[in-house]
């Protein structure tokens, strides 16, 4: 097979065209891709990287490396999630390599890839596949040929695709720079980051997907439909602009082509063409910007302008694009950003780049991401980056993103509340703010801000001064905080299995505790088997943010997670302060008491508020979440709710497997947090043949009042069934709430036998604290086994393997007394054990 590139540099009268050969045979060759998820925030994946590299360095252009980043500025979440999901990832670094299942695992470790791949690489395989690009790197239009020859006919269904990649992307601060776990760290001397710095500021990222042409799966295009495919010659075209999908630099951008069994998602075959092969490396970059961060804080009826000087370092004049990197900006509605967009400059000349940003008098911050593309051929890393910051005067609100994990999900709830309308959302921490603006600690009435480790554990310890004492100032000159956690609060648990470097420091215990009034206590991972595990949580009753709140962390989860929403810290109250408790862990939740359970902690001094959260927000159901931020918002600024809101105790409703021709119920609590009477006028389903209520309408909720509706599942046939119920009001949050709806049947055996093929067995069964279960398969077939309680209630998959055969133990010691039962599905077939639990 052979590829080809042909380059079009047409503004820049250059024009090159260039044959990139792969293996020629009688047979195609398999080459390898490896999807390596990644972070720069994440501190382990320097170690994925380098694997990579080395499976690069061994077999050259058979490997094609492919970085799909997370959480970071390089992420496309709306490819990255559903990819992560789908492919099992449950850690960081994780990959794929071409997709394949090993040891029951599509997603593997780093320290696997190479086992994986030398298996398959270079081996025969029945199609080959050629990529033919014809690129113009000024404009970005492409037209991509792909062609796939099938040299003998497929048992499985094909499908193309073509991924788009971009080399040497750089930027600036915690999105950009790369956290380096292996600086220094003793068994890693060999790795060429063990001296390096952590972070690695300006780390140059490689290989990094910008987008799919036919999405996660691909398409089947110009292959024939059906379970074959025959021997012949089959292609494929795309046509497009590479700035119009996510690539930042198209001088830096190239292709991927893969064709993939849309059966089972493994990637048969793929090419690569375009990759950039620099001829000319040069010691600096093509322009330095003198300020890298540029602040102004923009009065009513004026407009913020900034001078940027542009020096150039190459030895001749060249010119040079600035472009708005509007995806990595944050723009409040109305504002209008000018700059200049083209500039000419002479030989290690120097140009000032004009930027005027107007509020159009909206309050906000406007934080707004450039980059400068030099346009001279082959230049190797050569653009540089600038971000400017502009507050309108009168923002009395922020939010301070300063852990990225977290930042969507906590802007999305803000932008839900009307109270927290027209705030400013900072891309960076307080301390880094505070750098910026000396006013800062007295500008604003109510700020919300994410922590993570670099804001109070010893890994960081000049931020973490810095963002105690921005914290102080702030309280001192009474602004009311609201401090929310991401995974990293973990580290408040002085738990023994984490490492020392990421326990509290003694100065953020002591504020803890005497300035919020807490001490941490239990440290636990809600992570089990590779399963998230549910945390029952409850709200305190007659509190005015949490009254009749009820939720289960990580119900919105399953299969695979966040990474994130993996532990929560909890606190306990020490009465140094005056501090109340507004969320608790519902008791029995070994090993919690009464005492030790607290979840979100409120307290006042003076007219100064605190709120602080020891349970990451992304892991509370969206339904319940949305008006809690809400609350916490309302609390904070003494604001009373106006009108009626709505919450959920859950945020879907499983009813597990119910027997044909009978039904289950469940109860799901409506709650009215709001002032006013809340009105349901209208309960509705989307199918409605399976699933009803039990109630009368119009339903009056009182204010600070609850009622449970009665949703009943009564299954007329066998089979799995969803459905999606509205719950219709005048709710001021929601008129119209939706709430998933799924159970199943089975006409299978129960008390654990599939005959002739499967049988599960529990002993001791009833189980007091730990029991062992035994599971006996005939032939090699993929187990899953799920918990459920005698309501039908999910508490997750927690066994899933390819297995003839197992025995493992069950810890019931997180269960309360009563009947659950252990749903097997055996390749498709499925299953039932009752499971008694007695205390």
């Amino acid at each position: 097979m052979n590829n080809k590139f042909t380059l079009f540099l047409v503004a820049l009268t250059v024009v090159a065209t260039g044959i990139f050969a792969s293996v020629d045979a009688d047979a195609a060759k398999r080459k390898v891709v490896l999807e390596d998820h990644t972070g720069a925030w994440c501190g382990w994946c320097p170690r994925g990287m380098e694997t990579l590299e080395s499976l690069e360095d061994q077999y050259g252009d058979m490997v094609i490396g492919v970085g799909v980043h997370n959480g970071d500025g390089m992420t496309v979440a709306s490819y990255q999630t559903p990819l992560a999901q789908a492919m099992g990832v449950t850690g960081y670094p994780n990959g794929t390599v071409n997709r394949v299942t090993y040891g029951g695992k599509i997603a593997q470790s780093d320290n696997v890839w190479n086992t994986i791949a030398q298996s398959i690489i270079n081996t025969e395989v029945p199609v080959g596949v050629d990529l033919d690009v014809v690129y113009d790197k000024v404009t970005g239009d492409f037209t991509a040929t792909v062609t796939a020859i099938v040299e003998s006919e497929v048992n499985a269904p094909l499908t193309f695709n073509l991924w788009l990649l971009e080399e040497y992307m750089k930027g600036t601060g915690s999105q950009w720079d790369q956290a380096n776990y292996l600086a220094n760290r003793p068994g890693f001397e060999s790795s060429k980051y063990f001296n390096e710095p952590n972070p690695i500021v300006g780390f140059e990222h490689n290989d990094v997907f910008r987008h799919a042409m036919a999405g996660i799966n691909g398409e089947t295009g110009n292959f024939p439909t059906g379970n074959t495919t025959p021997a012949g010659t089959y292609t494929q075209v795309y046509t497009g602009n590479v700035k119009d999908l996510n690539v930042d630099d198209s001088f830096n951008a190239y292709f991927v082509a893969v064709v993939s069994n849309s059966t089972n998602k493994e990637i048969i075959n793929a090419d690569r063409a375009g990759r950039p092969d620099y001829t000319m490396e040069v010691a600096a970059p093509a322009v330095t910007v003198d300020a890298s961060n540029i602040y102004s804080f923009v009065e009513s009826g004026k407009t913020g302008d900034h001078v940027v000087p542009i020096k150039s370092n190459y030895g001749q004049e060249a010119d040079y694009e600035i472009r708005l990197m509007e995806g990595n900006s944050l723009i409040p509605n109305g504002w209008e950003v000018n700059y200049d967009k083209n500039v000419t400059i002479a030989a290690n000349g120097t140009v000032d780049i004009n930027v005027n940003v107007d509020s159009k008098g909206n309050k906000g911050m406007a934080t707004l991401q450039f980059r400068v593309y030099p346009r001279v051929p082959d230049a190797k890393n050569w653009k540089s980056n600038f971000t400017i910051a502009s507050l309108a005067e009168g923002t009395k609100h922020a939010y301070f993103a300063s852990s990225d994990n977290s930042s969507n999900v906590v802007i999305y709830d803000l932008n839900q509340s009307s109270l927290f309308q027209g705030s400013a959302i900072v891309p960076f921490s307080l301390a880094q703010f505070a750098t910026f603006d000396p006013n800062f600690s007295d500008r604003f009435e109510t700020v919300v801000f994410t922590v993570d480790e670099a804001s109070f554990v010893g890994f960081a310890p000049p931020q973490v001064s810095g963002n105690l004492t921005v914290m102080k100032n702030m309280a001192a000159n009474g602004t009311d905080m609201l401090i929310v956690s991401t995974l990293d609060l973990m580290s408040y648990g002085e738990s023994a299995t984490l490492n020392a470097q990421f326990h509290a420091t003694a100065e953020a215990k002591t504020w803890f505790k005497d300035v919020l009034g807490v001490d941490f206590g239990v440290d636990k991972a809600l992570l089990v088997n590779n399963q998230l595990s549910g945390l029952p949580t409850v709200g305190v009753a007659g509190d005015p943010i949490s009254s009749g709140v009820q939720f289960t962390a990580n119900a919105d989860y399953s299969g695979a997670f966040p990474f994130y929403a993996q532990r929560y810290a909890t606190m306990s109250l020490n009465g140094n302060t005056n501090a109340t408790a507004f969320l608790e862990a519902s008791n029995p939740v070994a090993p919690l008491t009464s005492n030790n359970n607290k979840l979100g902690i409120k307290v006042e001094n003076g007219d100064q508020r605190t709120i602080f959260m020891g349970l990451a927000l992304e892991s509370i159901p969206t339904a319940v979440r949305t008006d809690l931020v809400h609350n916490m918002i309302s609390w904070l600024m003494e604001e009373a709710v106006a009108g009626p809101t709505i919450s959920l105790n859950v945020s879907d409703v499983k009813f597990g497997t119910v027997e044909e021709g009978k039904s289950a119920t469940e109860a799901v609590r409506i709650n009215n947090n709001g002032t006013g009477d809340l009105t349901i006028s209208e309960v509705s389903f989307k199918t409605g043949t399976m699933f009803s209520v039990n109630a009368s309408f119009p339903m009056t909720i009182e204010e600070g009042g609850s009622t449970n509706l009665e949703v009943t599942f009564m299954p007329s046939t066998n089979g799995e069934f969803t459905d999606e119920m509205s719950i219709m009001s005048n709710a001021t949050n929601n008129t119209n709430m939706t709430v998933p709806l799924s159970g199943k049947t089975s006409t299978t055996s129960v008390d654990g036998i599939i005959s002739g093929l499967f049988e599960m067995k529990m002993v001791p069964n009833p189980v007091v604290d730990n029991s062992q279960i035994e599971l006996q398969v005939n032939q090699s077939a993929n187990v899953t086994l799920e918990l459920i309680d005698a309501t039908g209630k999910s508490f997750g998959v927690f066994y899933n393997e390819t297995t003839t055969g197992d025995s493992f133990d069950f810890n019931s010691s997180e269960l309360t007394s009563g009947t659950y039962y252990i749903n097997a599905n055996v390749d498709g077939k499925t299953t039932q054990l009752p499971v008694v639990i007695t205390k």
